[in-house]
């Protein structure tokens, strides 16, 4: 990573932290699961990381044996992409998620993480954050589910994640990036999962769609950074851990839970 660019961006220095974690401990279980249940082998699947950051997602699935791609917007990433080791070539390319330059059909899996969130609102860090819905943040945000359907292959699967809009608290958008942000389940921000199986249906979705616990996703470590981030790690893990079992998991999609990960499979 080019010095110059970590001095102008400093927040980026830690994106590293816990992305080996989220795709160890979460996601690559659930993409063994999906080849386990359609009968596919790991080399066999072509997945695509919509919003792909600094490429580390792509480059720790590519090296699991899955076929992995990757596209973002921001200028700055494809100076951090030249630090990934993918054995074949760069797997990532800058890109409009509402435009994605694939064919129909191109992959069986999609995978989102902290994208959504940011698709039809505006943002400013100069220097408090604060964030406000455009006018057209629906068509905006079915254009890119529209996408997202589009290039998955029938059947497919498509994962989004992202803070939720109907907890109160927000500890991943702050002035500082490392404490809390307390905000109004009407701020038309931070989306929830009602607003998002409304949006694949007018998308044209068809087929299933759930909301999974996020704990097995995190390591906790910028609330961690402190004293009463700390102090509420293991009761927090515990009761994500909770919302696993049967009779809880309806807690997965409800204001209960501060982050949400959505599974919506294509039939």
């Amino acid at each position: 990573m080019d010095p110059a660019i970590l001095a102008q961006y400093p927040q980026l220095a830690d994106e590293d932290a816990g992305l080996p974690h989220r795709m160890r401990a979460f996601y690559l279980p659930l993409l063994e699961d999906f080849c386990r249940r359609r009968g596919l082998r790991r080399e066999d699947v072509r997945v695509l990381d919509a919003g792909c950051g600094n490429g580390m997602p792509a480059e720790l699935l590519t090296c699991a044996g899955y076929s992995c791609y990757g596209i973002d917007l921001w200028s700055v990433r494809p100076h951090q992409w030249g630090d990934r080791d993918f054995p074949d070539g760069p797997r990532c390319l800058l890109a409009d998620v509402t435009r994605m330059p694939f064919d129909d059909g191109s992959f069986d899996v999609l995978l989102s993480s902290g994208l959504l969130e940011h698709v039809g609102v505006e943002e400013e860090w100069t220097p408090h954050y604060s964030v406000r819905p455009s006018a057209d943040q629906a068509q905006v945000r079915t254009a890119f589910l529209q996408e997202c359907l589009r290039v998955l292959r029938r059947p497919g699967t498509l994962f989004l994640d992202f803070p939720n809009g109907l907890f109160p608290i927000d500890f991943w958008h702050d002035n500082q990036r490392t404490g809390m942000r307390w905000h109004s389940p009407f701020e038309r921000f931070l989306p929830t999962a009602s607003e998002i199986e409304r949006l694949l249906e007018r998308a044209g979705f068809e087929g299933s769609f759930e909301a999974l616990s996020p704990a097995r996703r995190f390591i906790f470590g910028q609330v961690g950074r402190r004293w009463w981030g700390r102090a509420l790690t293991a009761p927090a893990y515990g009761f994500l851990r909770a919302m696993e079992t049967p009779g809880l998991r309806w807690m997965a999609r409800s204001a209960l839970n501060p982050y949400l990960v959505l599974r919506a499979e294509t039939r």
